[in-house]
């Protein structure tokens, strides 16, 4: 639309649909604005404070796990005389995950899958069982909708 026949538009407007025309402008404006703009901003600022907050209890709860994964070396040694599924199948029944499957891999290794977990929760087990003295092999998680992660592993026993 040219400026002369929207000229000509306003002009043929009375005095009170002028004010109302340039009422509701102001209003749309106002409104384009707060929902594309503002809103996103505000809701972006939340989820990234979520994030962080995410992050910074998983990283803790990694570093609370270095000391027992460190350990590992010497615990490999002993052994206590359990096979490796026995081991995971305890981890798991432990830190209160279910298995969807546990099935031996191969001599003195071990794969198994959990459909739903925490990620903190299957971190502490993952660590908790390298701590035991069996060493993580293989490990593929994905995120499921719920903020749950699916996951299969593989561990190894010592010396595998």
């Amino acid at each position: 639309m040219s400026a002369q026949p929207l000229g000509a538009f306003w002009a043929m407007r009375s005095r009170r649909e002028q004010v109302l025309l340039g009422l509701l402008a102001a209003l749309l404006l106002a409104s384009a604005l707060w929902f594309g703009l503002w809103q996103p901003l505000a809701r972006a600022q939340l989820n990234a404070a979520d994030r962080l907050a995410t992050a910074t209890a998983d990283r803790a709860a990694i570093a609370a796990m270095a000391p027992r994964i460190e350990a590992a070396g010497a615990r490999a040694q002993q052994g206590g005389g359990q096979t490796v599924l026995s081991q995971v199948e305890a981890a798991a029944a432990a830190a209160g995950l279910a298995l969807t499957s546990v099935e031996p891999a191969g001599p003195g290794r071990v794969s198994a899958r959990v459909a739903a977990a925490r990620a903190p929760v299957l971190l502490q087990m993952l660590g908790a069982l390298e701590a035991d003295g069996l060493q993580l092999v293989a490990l593929s998680a994905s995120r499921n909708e719920d903020a749950t992660v699916t996951a299969s592993f593989t561990f190894a026993g010592a010396g595998q």
